[in-house]
């Protein structure tokens, strides 16, 4: 299997809060590690810890383009796991909406 590449020194790492409809409030992390080459792909390794719940990791012909994917990935899952279980961000005390959360990974 592929390395832990998060827990040496992970290229995002932010903490979040999710608010559920009961107003329970859920911490978790956001983990993505620098892109590691496996026989001749390059992948990005993502987790949501605190959730229990990793990505699958995405590779891609060079590192940039596997931390594009990366990115990409981590957007849509938080998407559809926030959607699916009905919750709300909070992200330095403020609430937020998906679209808002999500600029934080736009590569310029």
């Amino acid at each position: 299997m592929y390395p832990d590449a998060w827990k040496d020194d992970p290229i995002v790492d932010i903490e979040i809060e999710t608010i559920d409809s009961k107003e329970k409030v859920r911490k978790f992390k956001i983990l993505l590690a620098k892109p590691v080459e496996h026989e001749g792909y390059f992948y990005s390794h993502a987790k949501f810890k605190g959730l229990n719940f990793s990505p699958t990791p995405q590779f891609g012909e060079n590192s940039l383009h596997a931390l594009c994917k990366g990115i990409s990935n981590i957007k849509s899952e938080l998407r559809k796991y926030i959607e699916s279980h009905k919750m709300v961000l909070k992200y330095n005390n403020e609430i937020m909406d998906l679209e808002s959360f999500e600029k934080f990974f736009e590569i310029k």
